[in-house]
C-alpha cells in the first residue's frame, strides 16, 4: 500500500493484533515465525504495564516485524507469581529484553540463562517499574562527617507549611 502524502514510500500501518493466554502464546509465536505466510521473524521489542488493581495485574505485549513492512503484537495477562516460558530460542533479541523485563518488573522467564541485572544494582532487589513500588523508600544512605562513614537513616518526609 502506497503512502499517498510520500509517494514511494510504503505505511507501516499493517499491525495485526492477538490477545492470548499464557499457555498458548509460545504457539502462537512459534506459528507465525515459522509457518505463517509472512514470516515474522523480528522481535521488536517486548512491552509489559502494570495495573495492580487487576487479579492478572501485568500485560506483555510482544512486538514482532517482518521484512513485509507488517507488525504482529500478541499480548496477554499474567500476575506477578506467572512463570512464563522465554522466548530465546525463536529470537535471539529476546535475550536482553526478557532481562529488562525481569529487571524492571520482577517476570520471571523459565529456561532464560541469563537473568542477571541490566541497568540496577546487583545487590538490589526489588523491581522500579512496578505500580506498588516506593516511590521515596523507607531508608536512605548519607555520609555522615562525624564518624566519617556512609550510614542508613529512615527517611523522614517533612514540609514545611507555606504562608502565601
Amino acid at each position: 500500500m502506497e503512502n499517498i502524502l510520500f509517494p514511494g514510500i510504503l505505511s507501516v500501518l499493517n499491525i495485526n493484533f492477538y490477545q492470548v493466554t499464557e499457555k498458548n502464546f509460545l504457539k502462537v509465536l512459534n506459528l507465525h515465525k515459522k509457518f505463517s505466510l509472512k514470516k515474522y521473524n523480528v522481535l521488536l521489542d517486548i512491552v509489559v504495564y502494570d495495573i495492580p488493581s487487576r487479579d492478572f495485574r501485568f500485560t506483555i505485549k510482544y512486538i514482532l516485524s517482518n521484512f513485509y513492512q507488517s507488525q504482529l503484537e500478541v499480548s496477554f495477562q499474567i500476575n506477578e507469581l506467572t512463570v512464563i516460558p522465554t522466548i530465546s530460542v525463536l529470537y535471539k533479541s529476546a535475550n536482553w529484553l526478557e532481562r529488562e523485563v525481569w529487571d524492571f518488573y520482577g517476570i520471571f522467564f523459565s529456561s532464560q540463562k541469563d537473568l542477571r541485572h541490566l541497568l540496577l544494582d546487583y545487590g538490589y532487589n526489588l523491581f522500579p517499574l512496578r505500580k506498588d513500588f516506593p516511590v521515596v523508600g523507607y531508608t536512605e544512605t548519607i555520609f555522615d562527617d562525624k564518624i566519617k562513614k556512609l550510614t542508613t537513616i529512615k527517611t523522614q518526609l517533612l514540609q514545611e507549611p507555606k504562608n502565601f
